[in-house]
């Protein structure tokens, strides 16, 4: 018995795809994901703009200059001063360019990750907000910066730690005459 390509009516000599012409092949393909990637680059300039704009009006509620959503590195630096965090948390922020090297580069990031939640949750309380907001600017900027800067929230700068009561002070006797 012969189980030839041809016994069960597939005749799979006919079409090689190998032999298709790569050029047309490419056209076909730039065809399909030329405007894929058109409007990826659309959104991803609309989506920037928006942070851009974002941010800047969370520095403007906080009293900074806007200008600074715009300047490289020094964005950062208003961040944390908007945020009062201590400043060298930018050591931190800034780990990541380090992280070519193996395990030190690699915990450097994961830091980074880290002091980036609690500057986010610094954030959210300095305009009056909870902890949960701070892990959405974190996790969801794209959300949660537009909701801080177009929103009605208002810079309240460090929130106070607790209202401790000022120490007593004794009595004062008036002097006897």
């Amino acid at each position: 018995m012969d189980y030839g390509l041809t016994d069960y009516g597939a005749d799979y000599g006919s079409v090689n795809p190998s032999v298709a012409d790569p050029a047309e092949l490419a056209k076909q393909v730039l065809t399909i994901i030329a405007p894929i990637m058109v409007m990826s680059v659309i959104i991803s300039i609309a989506v920037a703009i928006l942070m851009i704009i974002a941010r800047w009006k969370v520095y403007a509620k906080a009293g900074k200059h806007g200008w600074a959503a715009i300047v490289p590195f020094y964005n950062t630096i208003v961040f944390v001063q908007t945020a009062k965090a201590p400043m060298w948390y930018l050591v931190f922020l800034w780990a990541p360019i380090l992280g070519f090297i193996p395990i030190i580069g690699w915990l450097l990031v994961i830091a980074s990750i880290v002091f980036r939640f609690m500057i986010n949750i610094k954030l959210a309380k300095a305009f009056g907000k909870d902890a949960g907001f701070g892990v959405g600017l974190t996790l969801l900027p794209v959300v949660f910066m537009p909701m801080l800067g177009f929103g009605k929230a208002q810079y309240l700068g460090t929130p106070p730690i607790s209202a401790a009561p000022a120490t007593p002070t004794m009595p004062q006797t008036p002097p006897v005459a």
